[in-house]
């Protein structure tokens, strides 16, 4: 057998030990690898033939990146972590045995320079299975002579799958879920709280309560807070699923409104089945598990035509690519034109207009910034420069074009759309021709023995794909012709028919095509499919939504999605209990309404806990991953609760035997309220007078907050829900209510309609027509393999998602991360300016091996040793009291690495572990660093030391370290 080796200079240091005391952190954790010691640098060797399917960073691994090989039929994977910089090898590179995958390093959570190396048996193609917790095997017994490219292997056969069976969501115990849209640029929302900031500007189209006091089951995207989302950013997949219907409209629809003709809308939509179960508790002695059947809902997403068209034509777009020339505030023959400051490289603008000089010399355009800043001026402020000189692009004194046309991305095409599919071929060895199958088996070979190049495109229709028997086992094939293309074609002798069956599977380990492009068959109708999609997947963008905007002709325009999560599963309101009594996730101390908290006096040492009236003024939420505990002179332990309360954070103290923990799986005591219309045919109208108290109640503190006249407008909502509290009640309701997709304008519940209109006949004309061309539920007989009936449960959609996607230690491990770091910088850069941002960035990646360390990984800061005693641990207790929410939860020991200690900083301890103070927050110990900078007078080199001599070495130190989230707040990335 041959086992890994990298060869000299490395050298082997640690074995894979499922139960290794972690020489950092001090904890036993499992070691999934070996480590190879090696100097800084040094090249690290493939352990066998194979291709690059992962490289990046992951907590205490630092800079990854993991190789693809067979070993005969099985897939495996190999992990080589701690590099010092990123894996030079592209994705979906070929890396020969013995090849270059690296540099050794020490990134990521480590003692020195070394090779950490896995190996993970039994994989899927594709992807590797890089959770936290995933199975390695010991690399000491793992012979790496077989291993080979996974291309060059036999694939593995597609599992079967009966041609009844609805294509199954993920595996439960995998379900994925995001929110349904990205920010500028495609990353992730962090959470559900930045999200809502980002929906702060929509002004209508809020859950539950829509015009003119109508129900509204979902809520509006549009361009007010998601412009992103008109071309470059689809709006996205919520969670794991199957697409059961959609429509796809082949332009937009039509309607007119006298004297406004032509107003345009989108009645396209997605509809996604998903089937939640949740991980298994088997201690409970009832149900193992919690299940849930959903639905996701997008409406008004774009048109097909659009995809392509020039359609609302997209903005033109330049960068500056040689900067150096001068931005003014006014077109130059303004009278008020002054020039800001030249223009830098790295700016990019959207032009708005043009207009040439009176000299016919220049034209100028006035362009709004999109990104990158010209001195003071940042993203979204406006100028006029120079774009043409006597008719010639504008250039520098080295003749180089100073700016050039950035072309608008293309839109990403669902995948979901039946239609006429072009596919290249990708299986390693090609795919066989077939002729016309026989009942439910697949037609023979076509001979000799024929089979399609590698690389050779096909085409076949997606709504035609049968499931058919070979040796026993289905596979999808259709009917294809061959589209002609350069080196493709049959593999060996023959003629190739016209029209051919073979296998068209795309997913999965057994994927032996790639659809290439879809022009869809059907439009303007329900289409009733059975897709799988996965959390993340395009469903589509947004559709442009022009309605009246009064009688005069005016129109109001905007650009929109509606999205819902629905369902109607029975055994709902059992699933809100958690009946499988799960306690994993993320974890809440619950606090009720009235209850009384403890205030903390004495000292440290002998602290005395007070109760202190009035109780609280309603349920409140702790999260508590990292609780604070202390004890009272009589032994009785204490919790801390930090929480906010009329806006304001608020702190204070509970017995510990008197707590109440429950986590992310109890919905119910989460919050979550069922709000029941019982009426079928209920009309829509909200009436607060009739409805449930808790409800009533909401109502009227949003009332409030207005005009306080017992009716709360769009205006007062979308003003009321940036308050956390109230958003948070808002957004927990569950309303079960007819949907507003099955009843046409002529049914019952439109008569409050009637008469709110009664005085507008062209206006009720028009909105009952657009009514009757949306709803869409009726359409759909048989495609929710469920029963569906008009009534049924409804969800905020971001509260929903947010509570499946909520952190808890099994997924984050309580570890901060280098994007933690990046977001508190932005929080400094904003609230106090780029001069601290900048020094407490460079003391923070001086402190915490540029957000990478263990200390911060686990305490969120850097150089907080621990000299005293909780809760403080030493340090200014004023700017903790100042600030509760700062308060230190704990500590956490290690050995120190040297630093700065031999420049004349704190004397290192290498006899044992320092005591380090654990943060709630990364952002705790930038904002303790600014205020300490700012007590001292900006004299920020104290920090290190009180000798002059020594703060001098430390600046020069600190000084030659590059700020980098600052310089990208700087470019307005």
């Amino acid at each position: 057998m041959e086992y890994f080796n990298p060869g000299a200079p490395f050298h082997y240091t640690s074995a894979w030990n499922p139960t290794r005391v972690h020489p950092v952190s001090g904890l036993v954790r499992p070691h999934r690898g070996e480590d190879w010691a090696a100097p800084a640098g040094t090249p690290i060797p493939a352990a066998g033939a194979g291709k690059v399917v992962y490289k990046g960073v992951m907590n205490g691994y630092g800079n990854v990146v993991v190789l693809e090989h067979a070993n005969g039929a099985e897939i495996v994977h190999t992990l080589y972590a701690h590099m010092r910089s990123a894996s030079p090898l592209a994705m979906g590179a070929a890396v020969a045995k013995g090849g270059t995958v690296g540099p050794c390093g020490n990134t990521g959570i480590g003692t020195g320079a070394h090779l950490h190396f896995e190996v993970l048996r039994n994989g899927t193609k594709g992807h590797p299975n890089l959770a936290q917790g995933h199975a390695t095997v010991n690399p000491r017994g793992f012979d790496i002579s077989n291993l080979t490219h996974p291309d060059n292997a036999t694939a593995a056969a597609p599992a079967a799958t009966p041609a009844t069976t609805p294509a199954a969501a993920a595996s439960t115990q995998k379900m994925s879920f995001q929110y349904p849209i990205r920010k500028h640029g495609g990353s992730q929302f962090e959470d559900a709280e930045e999200l809502y900031k980002a929906l702060e500007g929509e002004t209508a189209g809020h859950y539950l309560l829509g015009s003119n006091h109508f129900w509204h089951g979902g809520i509006h995207i549009t361009n007010a807070s998601a412009p992103q989302c008109i071309r470059d950013e689809p709006v996205r997949c919520m969670a794991d699923g199957v697409v059961v219907a959609y429509r796809l409209n082949k332009n937009y629809l039509t309607s007119d409104f006298e004297p406004a003709k032509g107003l345009q809308y989108s009645t396209s939509f997605c509809l996604v089945r998903h089937e939640y179960e949740s991980p298994a508790n088997e201690k409970s002695e009832g149900v193992k598990t919690n299940k849930l059947v959903f639905f996701s809902l997008y409406m008004h997403v774009l048109p097909y035509e659009l995809y392509t068209a020039e359609e609302e034509k997209a903005p033109r777009v330049v960068a500056v690519v040689n900067g150096g020339w001068p931005a003014r505030t006014h077109h130059k023959d303004d009278p008020q034109s002054t020039v800001v400051e030249n223009i830098p490289s790295g700016v990019e603008f959207e032009i708005l207009k043009e207009q040439p000089t009176a000299d016919g010399k220049y034209n100028f355009a006035q362009g709004k910034i999109l990104k990158g800043k010209i001195g003071e001026l940042k993203k979204d402020d406006v100028v006029w420069f120079a774009t043409e000189e006597n008719g010639q692009p504008i250039k520098n004194s080295k003749n180089k074009e100073r700016l050039k046309t950035v072309l608008p991305p293309e839109r990403k095409v669902p995948g979901y759309w039946k239609g006429m599919v072009e596919a290249t071929i990708t299986a390693p060895r090609g795919l066989k021709v077939r002729g016309a199958p026989s009942g439910d088996k697949a037609g023979e070979q076509v001979a000799p023995d024929q089979v399609l190049c590698t690389g050779s495109t096909i085409r076949f229709d997606s709504d035609k794909i049968k499931w058919l028997l070979v040796d026993g086992k289905k596979y999808p094939m259709a009917e294809c012709t061959f589209v002609p293309s350069a080196g493709t074609g049959l593999k060996g002798k023959g003629v190739l028919p016209a029209t051919f069956w073979c296998s068209v599977d795309d997913v999965g380990s057994g994927a032996v095509i790639k659809r290439k492009s879809t022009i869809p068959t059907v439009f303007d109708s329900v289409v009733v499919c059975n897709s799988a999609i996965k959390a993340g997947e395009p469903i589509g963008y947004l559709g442009l939504y022009e309605t009246p905007a009064d009688d005069k002709g005016n129109i109001s325009k905007k650009h929109q999605v509606h999205i819902e999560i629905f369902s109607s599963d029975e055994k709902l309101e059992e699933y809100l209990k958690n009946p499988a009594a799960l306690v994993e996730g993320k974890k809440y101390l619950k606090l009720k309404k009235g209850q009384v908290l403890a205030a903390k006096g004495g000292t440290d040492q002998a602290p005395v806990f007070t109760p202190q009236e009035p109780g609280l003024p309603a349920d409140t939420l702790v999260p508590v991953d990292r609780p604070t505990i202390i004890k009272d002179s009589a032994g009785k332990e204490w919790v801390r609760a930090i929480f906010q309360s009329d806006g304001k954070p608020q702190t204070g103290f509970i017995e510990k035997e008197k707590q109440e923990i429950i986590c992310q799986h109890d919905w119910e005591k989460l919050g979550f309220k069922v709000i029941k219309e019982s009426n079928a045919i209920a009309d829509g109208f909200l009436d607060p007078d009739d409805m449930p108290a808790f409800f009533k109640e909401l109502y009227a503190r949003i009332d409030a907050k207005g005009t306080q006249d017992n009716e709360v407008t769009s205006a007062e909502l979308q003003s009321a829900l940036r308050d956390p509290e109230i958003r948070s009640e808002w957004s927990k309701l569950i309303a079960y209510h007819p949907t507003e997709w099955q009843a046409k304008s002529t049914e019952p519940k439109w008569e409050r309609l009637k008469k709110l209109m009664k005085d507008s006949p062209e206006l009720l004309k028009h909105e009952q027509e657009r009514i009757d061309k949306l709803v869409f539920w009726d359409e759909m007989a048989g495609a929710m393999q469920i029963p569906l009936p008009s009534q049924i449960y409804h969800f905020h959609p971001i509260e929903f998602i947010g509570n499946f996607k909520a952190k808890g230690p099994v997924a984050h491990a309580g570890l901060f991360t280098v994007a933690d770091g990046k977001a508190a910088i932005k929080v400094i850069y904003e609230k106090y300016g780029k001069e601290m941002a900048v020094i407490i960035e460079r003391m923070y990646r001086d402190e915490t091996g540029h957000f990478e360390s263990g200390q911060y990984a686990h305490c969120g800061t850097g150089g907080m040793e621990a000299f005293g005693q909780p809760p403080y641990y030493g340090w200014d207790s004023s700017i903790f009291e100042a600030n509760p929410e700062y308060t230190p939860t704990g500590t956490w020991s290690a050995f120190e690495n040297k630093g700065m200690s031999g420049q004349g900083g704190n004397a290192q301890i290498t006899d044992k572990k320092k005591v380090f103070v654990v943060l709630p927050s990364v952002i705790a110990g930038m904002e303790y660093k600014a205020a300490y900078i700012k007590r001292h007078n900006g004299q920020w080199a104290r920090w290190h030391s009180t000798d002059t001599n020594v703060q001098a070495v430390y600046k020069k130190h600190i000084e030659a370290i590059r700020a980098r989230f600052v310089e990208a707040l700087e470019k307005g990335e």
